[in-house]
């Protein structure tokens, strides 16, 4: 009796060591792109009903023995995406493909590929093909219910539109031309017009220049004419130049005088 209660003592310790991570992953899915992470209903260790797996690639949708099955919807890691029908974890039954380079379509899969009727849209034509699809190949094409008729229309209102979105493209890139023309031109008169005023602004320093050099000139021309009248002045009045009793002659005083009167007229200049 005691080996029994300690062998079922041992059972429970023994179980209480297994590790975290395997309880973590004990409720898995099947494909590795999608094992990552997992939010969801499990049966026997296995994805089972709804739930969310994560991987490289995403599946949010029904599942069935860790697989999708039912209705789901499953993105790829290059953005492209399904909306539809699974069976066994191959897009089965009724859905939408959308591929990453626009095109999309709508209708039958079997066992992962285009199969069934269905519509397949091409997103660098605009035009879509309908019938029956084998093995992602459309094997029976059909018509839209347009005639022949309604679709060389549509066809012409396409050509239509292409010619005018090209005349768009072309006025709009002559308008861009013009206006870098019209700004280039205004540009490079504006730097004209500063060149020309930079240019008449140094001729008019210049002529100021000589302006002021040519009146000290003359102011210094009259200081000097203005001396000679002054000494003429002073031997006409004193002809004397014997030195006075207190020093210099009166003639010396006068020529002293003009010499002085120049100086302060030569200063004012």
């Amino acid at each position: 009796m005691h080996k029994i209660i300690k062998l079922i003592s041992l059972g429970f310790f023994l179980l209480g060591q297994i590790p975290a991570t395997f309880a973590a992953t004990a409720c898995g899915v099947v494909d590795s792109s999608l094992q990552g992470s997992f939010e969801g209903g499990c049966k026997e260790g296995k994805a089972d009903g709804y739930g969310i797996a994560s991987g490289t690639d995403r599946y949010e949708g029904d599942f069935a023995l860790g697989r999708p099955h039912g209705k789901g919807s499953y993105i790829w890691s290059d953005g492209e995406r399904y909306d539809g029908e699974f069976l066994n974890g191959r897009m089965t039954g009724k859905g939408a493909y959308k591929f990453k380079n626009g095109d999309r379509y709508e209708g039958e899969f079997s066992d992962g590929m285009r199969s069934g009727r269905g519509k397949h849209y091409h997103a660098s034509s605009g035009e879509t093909e309908i019938g029956e699809w084998s093995n992602n190949k459309l094997i029976k094409k059909e018509d839209d219910g347009r005639t022949n008729q309604e679709l060389q229309n549509l066809r012409n209102e396409m050509n239509q539109l292409r010619g005018q979105r090209s005349e768009a493209e072309s006025k709009a890139a002559s308008q861009l031309e013009q206006l870098r023309k019209q700004n280039a031109e205004a540009e490079a008169a504006s730097q004209e017009r500063a060149d020309r005023e930079r240019r008449q602004n140094a001729e008019a320093e210049k002529q100021a220049d000589r302006q002021r050099s040519n009146a000290r000139s003359n102011c210094i021309s009259a200081c000097s004419s203005e001396r000679s009248a002054c000494k003429t002045e002073c031997e006409n009045n004193y002809s004397d130049e014997r030195p006075s009793f207190f020093g210099e002659s009166p003639r010396s005083k006068c020529n002293s005088s003009c010499s002085s009167r120049e100086d302060a007229c030569r200063h004012r200049c």
